[in-house]
């Protein structure tokens, strides 16, 4: 109940911030737009244009480690929430009226950990704990369906490509002698995985050639496998110094609950939400 709150909040937050925006940018548009800090001109906004950005972000990530099958499955994790900073170039296309290339580059830190979450609700010794210190370079399309009305609203879409150092601490039943033993394994192994990118934000100006923007996105991995995650699981023997298999050797898109009922799975990802300062070149 209290995520649906916060996320019933959120929501609300999003469209109060939407409405404003776009309200204040209609007023500036019938008063003949944004300014251009180079010519002195008036255009009708500043959103196609090539720029440079700078953004901070949150980063919630959902995969194995929850071991849910699903994001929110298993219902909100605090200790899911990391950060990452970007840096995008982006090229305009004044020529389409509404679309710019955007060429992306961010890096920070990813975590999860199940522990606590594991043991309340299935009463299992088990866990799986990582941090993965990550890049992510990035090409897509930011596409503004109103930037003719001069309103920032715009659907990105987009591949990437995630690489990074993963710590793990994972707990899990080895079978030695025809018996279950629960086994810890803790070290430092590689990952990485190529991915697509959806989401929708809103650019505002701030004046000038600079703007303002927040940005809610989707990061879905395209595989899971032996070193293609982002939390180190499935795990190949050559990665842990038991020598130990850990998970299936590849994602099969379903997931098992605790009554061995299949479900659909998601691959690894995370969902970023963050706010950027852009600089347009014109």
């Amino acid at each position: 109940m209290r995520f649906r709150s916060f996320v019933s909040i959120c929501l609300i937050g999003i469209f109060v911030l939407f409405s404003s925006t776009a309200y204040g940018q209609r007023v500036s548009s019938r008063r003949g737009g944004i300014r251009n800090s180079r010519t002195g001109l008036y255009g009708t906004n500043n959103y196609i244009a090539s720029g440079i950005t700078f953004g901070g972000n949150v980063a919630y990530y959902y995969g194995d480690a929850d071991n849910t099958g699903l994001p929110f499955n298993g219902g909100f994790n605090k200790n899911n929430i990391g950060g990452c900073a970007s840096v995008y170039y982006t090229l305009g296309l004044p020529a389409t009226g509404c679309l710019n290339l955007r060429f992306g580059l961010q890096g920070g830190i990813m975590q999860g950990n199940n522990k606590e979450k594991i043991k309340t609700n299935l009463n299992r010794d088990d866990y799986r704990i990582f941090k993965n210190y990550f890049i992510e370079p990035s090409i897509g399309v930011e596409f503004y369906p109103l930037a003719f009305l001069g309103v920032g609203l715009y659907i990105y879409g987009g591949v990437s490509f995630t690489a990074g150092i993963i710590e793990y601490d994972y707990a899990f039943f080895k079978r030695v002698e025809n018996q279950r033993v629960l086994t810890q394994i803790t070290g430092n192994t590689f990952g990485f995985l190529p991915m697509a990118i959806v989401g929708i934000g809103c650019s505002w100006p701030l004046g000038g050639s600079w703007l303002m923007s927040a940005e809610l996105m989707l990061h879905e991995g395209f595989v899971d496998t032996y070193y293609m995650n982002l939390d180190c699981y499935p795990m190949a023997p050559s990665q842990n110094t038991e020598h130990a298999t850990i998970g299936r050797g590849a994602g099969q898109g379903k997931w098992s609950d605790a009554n061995g009922e299949p479900h659909m799975r998601w691959d690894d990802g995370w969902f970023q939400f963050g706010f950027a300062v852009s600089y347009r070149f014109q």
